[in-house]
């Protein structure tokens, strides 16, 4: 639980400078000609550190509630589709899971706009303390709101399907977290 602490404050610490750092850095270009409120253009990077709390319901047992601290590097492949990689920590009464996961968002009409829906599917695999290795996979809806052109507050609703060494969850995560912008080109 420790661990989970640490990660927590050390992620909230990292969203508190990187949002100063962001919102003060006056060099960023424009994503692309004609977007005047956002980045999500073809070749700009993102990255995303964000928290949620979920609710997991095992075959066979109850809902348990847990917590989830993740960190997301992404590319824009296209004006609406981003590519990225997410590596995820979380917390379920004493145990707790690292996952990797490969994932796609589709953005709705990003040019020009300051509040942004997404929809996108992801796959993942983890190893928890003491557990089976387990896949799973599910998709995500969300928005982007942008706080600033390279900034946005970014809620999210999750889907998640789990198997592995005789276990089979259905999760559901509501997560927030802030996405730094970066030009590409």
């Amino acid at each position: 639980m420790q661990l989970h602490k640490l990660v927590l404050t050390g992620g909230f610490a990292a969203l508190l400078v990187g949002s100063a750092f962001a919102a003060d850095d006056a060099s960023n270009k424009a994503a692309a000609s004609g977007d005047k409120v956002n980045m999500i253009a073809q070749g700009n990077w993102l990255g995303t550190i964000a928290g949620s709390i979920q609710s997991v319901k095992v075959s066979g047992g109850s809902n348990t509630t847990s917590s989830n601290s993740s960190l997301t590097v992404g590319y824009m492949v296209t004006n609406n589709i981003g590519v990225g990689a997410k590596v995820a920590y979380t917390s379920v009464s004493s145990a707790n899971t690292f996952t990797g996961f490969a994932s796609a968002r589709y953005y709705f009409d990003p040019q020009g706009k300051q509040l942004v829906p997404f929809v996108g599917p992801f796959i993942g695999y983890s190893r928890p303390t003491g557990g089976p290795n387990t896949t799973m996979y599910g998709g995500n809806l969300g928005v982007e709101y942008f706080l600033a052109s390279n900034v946005s507050f970014t809620p999210s609703v999750n889907y998640f399907h789990t198997t592995g060494g005789g276990l089979t969850a259905n999760t559901w995560s509501f997560a927030f977290g802030l996405t730094f912008w970066f030009a590409g080109k």
